[in-house]
């Protein structure tokens, strides 16, 4: 990353007033969330949207990787403030409401900005494309678009990305038990694999997938 260097004046939160207007009346606060977990995290905030609206097929999953599984977000909760908050995952997910073609509003978990925000302002502070685009290759990201009912229906991980050789967890895991399908404990590498396999979904570049969400 710092072979390329970072912009001198990078879009910073004071200079947008952050839209996190919500179309769900979601409160953060009360939503299953552990550190770490983002598959895990995003897989029950879509259950719980499920449950809530009237209209499921408004909702996306998307996850963000590539084959180096070096996918940097600005602005996360475990980022650091000279870096924007930046931090780099191997993949990261979240959900887009896509309630209009003006009214685009992004869900993440991770974020430290207010919850959730208009794509555009998403893609600006998140995103942050100016930064990206003196990226080196290594880190640029790519999208899995899928409806958050396929990913209901197809998500599976038995966590083995997170034990160990001495079998304990990297990081502590959700309460909960792991998530699984009829027909898989474990679907979670097929669907973080930046390219077309079984997993539902269509796999793009960051500038098409800036295209299908932008108003």
């Amino acid at each position: 990353m710092a072979d390329k260097g970072i912009p001198e004046v990078p879009i910073a939160l004071n200079e947008i007033k952050p839209d996190n207007r919500d179309p769900l009346d979601l409160d953060v606060k009360a939503l299953p969330y552990t550190k770490f977990y983002c598959e895990e995290n995003i897989w029950k905030l879509a259950e719980h949207i499920s449950n809530k609206c009237t209209d499921f097929s408004k909702c996306y999953v998307i996850i963000s990787s590539n084959d180096k599984k070096k996918v940097p977000f600005f602005h996360h909760k475990t980022g650091k403030a000279e870096n924007m908050y930046m931090q780099i995952w191997d993949y990261h997910l979240i959900i887009i409401w896509k309630e209009s073609k003006e009214q685009i509003v992004v869900y993440d978990l991770d974020t430290n900005l207010p919850f959730p925000m208009v794509f555009d302002q998403y893609k600006q502070l998140h995103l942050q494309p100016d930064i990206m685009n003196r990226m080196t290759a290594d880190f640029q990201r790519s999208y899995r678009i899928l409806k958050a009912q396929d990913f209901l229906n197809y998500f599976a991980s038995d966590r083995s990305h997170m034990i160990e050789s001495n079998g304990s967890y990297y990081a502590p895991p959700p309460p909960h038990d792991p998530i699984r399908t009829e027909h898989s404990t474990h679907t979670l590498d097929e669907l973080v694999a930046m390219k077309k396999n079984t997993a539902p979904g269509h796999v793009c570049d960051e500038e098409s997938f800036i295209k299908i969400f932008s108003p």
